[in-house]
């Protein structure tokens, strides 16, 4: 065995560099009484960082006396590889009776016969009870596609019951084999969480745009699609956000989804892989669907490599494990060599507690005092506020639809301002959803081989980012015109060829401007007969602040037209920023400000004005009398009257 010489004394903690931390629980173990245990400390979900760098998360554990504990890091690695199981055995036709192991299996193999697809349950015998040991998995053979025959479960030396429902194919499994799946000595598995969509778009160029919002700025490395329907296969798109025209926007993800036919049944292949580096606590799915139908994509799953902390028995706690930072915070030991041999000492497993902030937590750009309130913004021109309710710290603070209404074009007028009317240094942007405009109210007429659809607008300054239209035709070709109407005349904002065959269903147009109080839709008719239109439907442009809020009450001001757009230094780290966890914000309702009544000097500075104006119009006065002619006319004399 390695003599472990690595392991050193701990030392003096730097805790202001990880925004996170979390109790942890040694349990006791046989051989920890004499210093030799090995701890495994599993590392949460909430503890990672979209910040990770290509060595995986950067940790502390710290002491009860708050010095840093030595500890080894451990993340990912290759796949699971197959191990002979000691004994199984097919019972009932359709279970598989796996007895208890020599050493833990993550998972087993099933080898079935081509144009098979099968339902797989997992049971084990924990408490003296058969229980679900993880989750429901397909497992099929494809003559083109290949196979999908793994299901991975928590590691267990069982036994085990593993039930193999035939949805198509062959069955009973005669011919069954079964193999475990052990991952390596280096290896740690997976994490995966199942997400909701938020937000589901039809895009101008055919594709559909899907926003997820994820638990935490993750590192992920693969999604996993989870659409209804039928047979499909697209091409698939993945991005951290919506804005392309920003430096720090990642390059897109490419892949494809597909569901397959398996003799009669179907089968997915819906996971697409991403590199190192792309994650955020958002994600943006593109899907391009063509001469089909949108896809109705209802939730996702998100996969990030595991990760585990080994650490020697450190002795009596309470522990403390700190994370959620970057590549360049958090210490780094040479007790990393000793990994393997860590490993394969493990004596017990820690248990970790909820993640919280670390009180101590110093920003970048709190270090480089990019967050810090700047100069004293003169509010004498700005018109009306809000105020802004949340926890100090990162957040992302949605603009109500009445901001952007009311602020000035691209928001260039909108301060974040907090006491002593300091400005806060915030970055603003497009943010990933776009707001409905709700139930639309509109009215049809033909004309001379032309449909026009007069569409209300509910809001009329509203910017209106997108319009789409539906129809359940099938084969047509149209002409489609947007229109505005400026000083009675219609001006066109739009105007696009509509194919059924390439755009079937629905069709979606980007405006990004207001259209007043009705939008005009022309639909070129020709000879056919008038195209029908089940719905017309729009979105408005969502907007965003990203700011570091202070502790003191902040507001937001606006209504000040003539104000050019502020430049911060915060911008520099928009990225970082960008990818970090942030909280989310919802402002209020602009309120009017109040006109403040004059100073004593301003009242000094108007009294004294108008005296000089009284003053300049009496010497005007007086010049206009001096220059009129002594012996001008007496329009009132009498006629014929002597003029001595």
């Amino acid at each position: 065995m390695l003599t472990l010489v690595l392991l050193g004394a701990a030392l003096a903690a730097d805790t202001d560099r990880l925004p996170l931390q979390a109790p942890v629980t040694l349990p006791d173990c046989a051989g920890c009484e004499s210093g030799e245990g090995v701890f495994r400390i599993p590392v949460p979900l909430a503890l990672r960082s979209s910040l990770e760098g290509d060595d995986g998360p950067r940790l502390q554990l710290l002491g009860p006396d708050g010095a840093v504990i030595p500890i080894a890091v451990a993340r990912g690695g290759e796949g699971p590889e197959r191990a002979v199981l000691s004994d199984w055995l097919l019972v009932g036709g359709d279970t598989i009776a796996i007895e208890e192991q020599d050493r833990p299996i993550d998972g087993v193999v099933i080898d079935v016969p081509p144009l098979t697809l099968a339902e797989v349950d997992v049971q084990a015998w924990v408490e003296d009870a058969w229980r679900p040991w993880g989750e429901t998995t397909r497992i099929w053979r494809h003559p083109s596609e290949g196979a999908r025959d793994q299901i991975s479960f928590p590691a267990t030396r069982g036994p085990l019951r593993v039930r193999v429902k035939p949805l198509s194919g062959v069955g009973p499994w005669s011919s069954l084999r079964v193999d475990g799946l052990r991952h390596g000595e280096g290896s740690v598995p997976e994490m995966s969480v199942r997400l909701p969509v938020a937000s589901a778009v039809l895009e101008e160029d055919g594709w559909s745009r899907y926003v997820v919002r994820l638990p935490g700025a993750l590192p992920i490395h693969a999604v996993t699609l989870h659409p209804d329907g039928d047979i499909f296969s697209r091409d698939v798109v993945l991005r951290r956000d919506l804005r392309d025209d920003i430096g720090w926007s990642p390059s897109p993800v490419a892949g494809s989804v597909k569901r397959i036919d398996v003799g009669g049944a179907t089968a997915d292949l819906t996971r697409v892989p991403v590199p190192e580096g792309f994650g955020g606590d958002t994600l943006v799915i593109y899907i391009e669907d063509g001469p089909n139908a949108p896809l109705d994509l209802p939730e996702v799953t998100v996969h990030l490599d595991g990760s585990e902390v080994f650490v020697r028995d450190p002795g009596p706690g309470p522990w403390t494990l700190q994370g959620g930072g970057g590549a360049g915070d958090g210490a780094a030991f040479d007790l990393a060599v000793a990994l393997p041999e860590l490993r394969r000492m493990v004596s017990a497993t820690a248990a970790v507690g909820e993640a919280v902030a670390n009180p101590d937590y110093q920003t970048p750009e709190d270090r480089s005092g990019l967050s810090a309130p700047g100069p004293v913004l003169d509010l004498g021109r700005y018109t009306w506020r809000l105020s802004v309710e949340g926890d100090p710290g990162l957040a992302r603070i949605t603009l109500p639809p009445s901001v952007v209404d009311a602020a000035a074009p691209v928001l260039r007028d909108i301060r974040l301002v907090t006491d002593g009317d300091r400005q806060v240094p915030r970055i603003l942007q497009r943010s990933a959803t776009d707001p409905d405009l709700g139930t639309l109210t509109w009215t049809r007429e033909e004309r001379d081989g032309e449909s026009q659809l007069r569409v209300r607008m509910p809001q009329p300054a509203t910017p209106v980012a997108t319009v789409t239209l539906g129809t359940d035709a099938v084969l047509f070709d149209r002409r489609v015109t947007i229109q505005r109407i400026e000083n009675g005349v219609l001006v066109p904002l739009r105007s696009f060829r509509w194919q059924g065959t390439e755009r079937p269903g629905v069709m979606s147009l980007r405006i990004d401007e207001p259209v007043g109080e009705e939008l005009i839709i022309s639909i070129a008719n020709d000879d056919d007969p008038p195209l029908s239109i089940t719905g017309v439907s729009a979105t408005r442009p969502g907007w965003e602040m990203l700011a570091v809020l202070p502790e003191t009450p902040t507001w937001i001001y606006g209504g000040a037209d003539d104000r050019d757009p502020p430049s911060y230094d915060l911008q520099q780290l928009g990225e970082e920023l960008d990818r970090r966890a942030a909280v989310s914000v919802m402002a209020g309702e602009p309120e009017p400000l109040e006109k403040p009544p004059p100073s004593p000097v301003e009242r000094g500075v108007l009294l004294a004005g108008l005296g000089v104006l009284v003053a300049g119009l009496g010497l005007l006065t007086l010049r206009l009398l001096r220059s009129v002619p002594e012996d001008a006319v007496d329009e009132t004399a009498t006629p014929g009257a002597s003029s001595r």
